[in-house]
């Protein structure tokens, strides 16, 4: 029920939203889905190409999709959990369909969820710095230059 409540949240919030923003961030999110449902199906089915743990290769997957697809931090943030949830229904829909439990929201699925909104914190938090220090050394250079002119 908790998962219900939570995609429910994420759809009113993007209801909120002006409709050709909306309508990209639930096409953003959509894709997200897909990508985390054939990620899931995939470690399924053939589990030798996980190089590393699960939850790391999910997370850095979701976060590319989202920083390709959007440059507003807060749409990431919103594609990345909206399309996780959405993916997890698809996936315990295809699961039920061959007879294999699955429950949605587990401790799980808030993990991953929590280290990619972590590692997406973290890269928006670079992104800030490296825009930062890119203003106030330029500053820097053309006052530097200036002051090589006169």
């Amino acid at each position: 029920y908790v998962s219900i409540l939570f995609a429910g949240t994420l759809l009113g919030l993007i209801s909120k939203f002006k409709r050709l923003t909306a309508a990209y961030v639930l096409f953003s999110s959509f894709i997200v889905m897909i990508a985390y449902v054939c990620f899931h199906l995939f470690a399924l089915f053939d589990p030798v190409w996980l190089i590393f743990p699960r939850k790391w290769m999910l997370a850095l997957l979701m976060i590319a999709l989202a920083i390709i697809l959007h440059t507003n931090k807060v749409y990431r943030l919103i594609i990345i959990l909206f399309g996780s949830i959405q993916g997890e229904f698809l996936y315990a829909y295809i699961l039920n369909k061959y007879s294999f439990p699955h429950l949605i929201g587990s401790y799980a699925y808030l993990d991953g969820i929590t280290l990619a909104a972590a590692l997406l914190g973290a890269w928006s938090g670079f992104e800030y710095l490296t825009s930062f220090y890119e203003k106030h050394i330029n500053h820097l250079e053309k006052e530097k230059g200036k002051q090589k002119l006169s």
